[in-house]
């Protein structure tokens, strides 16, 4: 693959047309975007097998890695364990960009790297939808396109990550088979422009189908439901602990008795945690996914009842063995959906 520089006036021409079409920092929620955020199918995200080729001989390939927000725990330990590894590869060079929650950071980063002729290109993308064109000039200009745990909403591209579909469903799964009849449950979910929450809370509702009463806007799921979802509620992205304590306490003073909260991530569902231990309330089921150390300890301590692990490490390798498999010459497939683990109190210690 041939570096290429482009020129710094085309990359500002192209910065300023992304510029005058850029909305909010939110995923357009239609349905192809849908099932392309979770990482379930590829096909609604346009995307297609790598064409292959590989690298010429003892050729080094620059790689851009640009991350939403390095403040999501998760995410950042994806980006410092891919940098471990191709660090360590000669074969490759690294550079990563930190959009810090901003999708209009985000675009200057990606601008950025193609002044500075990225081979790779490795988005987790702030919102979707504006990323999609430089996805496409990526394309046009021969670099392959890799989204990391979130995906764009269009243009080809091959997509590593966690079915985040998959990972509310092993939550609401877990909350199923361990739950008692009758039981009081709150659902703490992220805000709805990311298609991630969406996804979340979509597998919650279909997990507890059997079981469950009403969704979210009080559709009739199961009138013969023996659990009650007495709030659903969105943190700010934002303030995410502060607002995830804050909603707990507001339903500590709302709800007399419940038993259960449900959480879109590990650290609303600390924060939660907190926010109980600060009322004095124990033997509440807290649920939640990402399997990040301090929710594998409040696992560990009997604070928190289960977390569904993506692993960074897990990611982050899959997501170098694709971009090794096509320097050496293969073709990817357009997702990559590397294995997600239930971690309670049976299995923690194997993960700390």
């Amino acid at each position: 693959m041939k570096k290429r520089v482009i020129a710094m006036l085309v990359a500002g021409v192209m910065a300023a047309g992304m510029l005058a079409g850029c909305g909010g920092g939110s995923d357009s929620s239609s349905e192809s975007s849908s099932e392309s955020a979770s990482g379930s199918t590829s096909e609604s995200a346009d995307t297609s097998e790598s064409s292959g080729g590989g690298a010429a001989d003892g050729e080094t390939w620059l790689i851009g890695y640009s991350n939403r927000d390095d403040t999501d725990t998760y995410l950042k330990a994806v980006v410092d364990e891919f940098a471990k590894l191709v660090e360590a590869d000669d074969r490759f060079e690294f550079i990563s960009a930190d959009a810090g929650g901003d999708s209009q950071k985000q675009l200057e980063d990606l601008d950025n790297f193609l002044v500075q002729g990225v081979d790779v290109a490795i988005l987790c993308p702030q919102d979707g939808d504006t990323v999609v064109d430089y996805v496409d000039t990526f394309n046009e200009e021969g670099v392959s396109v890799y989204c990391s745990s979130q995906a764009a909403t269009g243009g080809d591209y091959t997509f590593v990550g966690a079915s985040d579909y998959e990972l509310g469903l092993k939550t609401a799964q877990y909350a199923y088979e361990n739950l008692e009849e009758g039981a009081k449950v709150l659902y703490l979910g992220g805000p709805l422009g990311y298609q991630t929450c969406i996804d979340r809370r979509q597998a919650m509702v279909d997990g507890l189908a059997e079981r469950i009463q009403t969704d979210w806007d009080g559709n009739v799921i199961n009138e013969d439901g023996d659990i009650e979802v007495l709030s659903w509620q969105q943190i700010d992205v934002e303030s995410m602990a502060e607002s995830a304590m804050q909603i707990t306490e507001d339903w500590i003073q709302s709800f007399p008795e419940f038993d259960a909260i449900v959480s879109w991530n590990d650290t609303s569902a600390l924060a939660a945690i907190e926010a109980l231990k600060g009322a004095g309330i124990e033997g509440v089921m807290v649920c939640s996914i990402d399997g990040i150390e301090d929710a594998l300890q409040a696992v560990k301590d009997g604070d928190m009842a289960c977390t569904i692990m993506q692993s960074a490490q897990v990611q982050a390798q899959a997501l170098y063995d694709a971009i090794v498999n096509e320097y050496e010459g293969g073709e990817n497939p357009d997702t990559i959906n590397p294995e997600v683990f239930t971690i309670d109190s049976s299995n923690v210690d194997e993960y700390l």
